[in-house]
């Protein structure tokens, strides 16, 4: 039988005690269960609405996987009031999550699912809808259509659209269908590589949508090519990769963008022209890059790209080529921007690597919050360095009389990986840059008051730092711990946690 999400799964349950109702046995379950019946029912809404919008967000319509909440119906399963009150609560029900899979019995049961979907869409009443629809079945598109068939009638109102499904079945799932004025986000998911190699499609077939609304898009395993939606009003694009040609089409299509995330880039596809003159791209913001196999730098059409605006640079980086120092300080320079966020995700740093890191964060005097995040196999221990060193916080911290060589306006400092440092050389870091004041110079700790007259006075001052280390060594000197508790007192965030175990150091 077809898989519907444990939502439709426990409606089943519910529409089965509905028709062969047993008074006492229900009267039983609202006296063990209802420990909330004295509450007024303008309370147990309010509660609910909580519950709606906290299932919303941890619904997320991730690419990885369809949430298994039951949602509302855990609601109405507690009691005949509650049940009542639920069924009375259109938000409650404008959030549906749909997963069909090919089992031999599937048209058996086709037509109760279709019957619970209506009856969850009735129960939504007029609201903007979050639909997410995931169909891991092959050359059964007609079996489908009756599903499909309710979704789009209800068009109009998508708020969200998260599509897993192999690229073949987009047809089927529009059919004709030529515009969603409210649509929001969509999240498209080609879904073939979890299919077998006989059922999986060699191209994409096209996804044509009038979305006059559309401002965030999401793609998965789909060419650029098969897009045709309204770009004119995206501010987010995301792709877990996209060529050459792609990301220059994507940034002349979505002049609005203002964040980008490319999980990888790939050599061109000779789909559309790369610009021989400069592309200038004024509303991008926040820009996160990756390489196929850490290439960025074998690619030198993103010398033609200029962002005015951008303030976020994020890149994740492999240790298979050398790491890309000067096409990033190319791609800075070049925009004339003032970037005040940096995130670099990367596997194991050689020596030379942290040089170059160094090199970089040199080129970037305009930086506020750092980030760094080590992508190592934590399992077998590392050989080479980690991203965050002493020779890196040694370079970070500022010397008495002399500010800091590297990043004088940081305010965070956040790192996530295998401890490469010693406890000693972060506390220094940190209250060298507590004690740094408009002048450069430094004080002795006696001198601060045990208050936020320190960030008072020097606004660059650091104010967060935050470090999930595995592999961590205890922090057994009292000194340190008491530098650390000191920052603490004056109104810094130091976050140390151990990453196995979670607990704060």
């Amino acid at each position: 039988m077809p898989e519907p999400s444990l939502s439709l799964r426990s409606e089943a349950a519910t529409a089965d005690i509905n028709q062969h109702p047993v008074q006492i046995r229900e009267i039983d379950i609202d006296q063990a269960h209802d420990t909330f019946g004295h509450l007024p029912v303008e309370l147990i809404s309010h509660i609910f609405t909580i519950y709606a919008e906290n299932f919303r967000v941890h619904s997320s319509f991730n690419r990885v996987r369809f949430p298994p909440e039951p949602g509302p119906l855990l609601l109405g399963a507690v009691s005949k009031l509650w049940r009542e009150v639920a069924f009375g609560m259109p938000q409650l029900w404008n959030t549906i999550n749909i997963q069909i899979r090919l089992l031999p019995s599937a048209l058996k049961t086709n037509t109760k699912i279709v019957e619970l979907v209506q009856q969850w869409l009735d129960r939504s009443g007029q609201l903007l809808l979050y639909i997410s629809v995931k169909v891991k079945a092959v050359g059964t598109k007609h079996l489908w259509e009756p599903i499909f068939s309710l979704i789009r009638n209800c068009a109009p109102r998508w708020h969200t659209l998260v599509l897993g499904a192999t690229s073949e079945m987009y047809a089927a799932f529009l059919n004709g269908l030529t515009c969603a004025p409210n649509l929001h986000t969509l999240n498209l998911i080609n879904l073939a590589d979890l299919l077998s190699e006989e059922d999986s499609s060699d191209h994409d077939d096209p996804f044509h949508l009038q979305t006059p609304s559309l401002k965030y898009l999401d793609v998965f395993d789909l060419r650029i090519s098969s897009l045709a939606v309204h770009w004119g009003n995206i501010t987010h694009f995301e792709s877990d990769g996209v060529s050459v040609d792609e990301f220059f089409e994507v940034l002349r299509l979505a002049g609005r963008m203002a964040s980008c995330t490319l999980l990888y880039l790939t050599d061109g596809w000779d789909l559309y022209p790369v610009p021989s003159t400069p592309l200038i791209h004024s509303a991008l913001k926040q820009l996160h890059l990756g390489a196929n196999d850490g290439r960025l730098d074998g690619f030198p059409e993103l010398d033609l790209l200029v962002f005015p605006s951008l303030e976020k640079l994020g890149y994740e980086y492999h240790r298979k080529y050398s790491f890309p120092l000067h096409r990033l300080i190319s791609l800075v320079n070049q925009s004339c921007c003032q970037l005040t966020h940096f995130e670099l995700r990367s596997g194991e740093l050689s020596e030379d690597d942290v040089d170059d890191l160094i090199s970089l964060f040199s080129a970037l005097p305009t930086l506020t919050h750092l980030k760094l995040e080590d992508l190592a196999d934590l399992t077998f221990g590392s050989v080479l360095g980690g991203t965050m060193t002493d020779k890196l916080l040694l370079k970070l911290t500022p010397i008495e009389g002399v500010q800091a060589e590297l990043l004088p306006c940081l305010q965070s400092l956040e790192f996530r990986g295998i401890q490469k440092f010693s406890w000693n050389c972060l506390a220094d870091f940190i209250i060298a840059r507590l004690l740094e004041d408009s002048t450069g110079s430094n004080s002795p700790i006696a001198d601060i008051d045990r208050n936020l007259s320190v960030l008072q006075r020097n606004r660059n001052s650091i104010r967060f730092v935050s470090f999930i280390v595995r592999k961590c060594e205890p922090i057994i000197d009292l000194d340190t711990r008491a530098r650390f508790n000191h920052a603490r007192d004056i109104g810094v965030s130091v976050e140390i946690v151990d990453g196995f175990s979670n607990k704060l150091l």
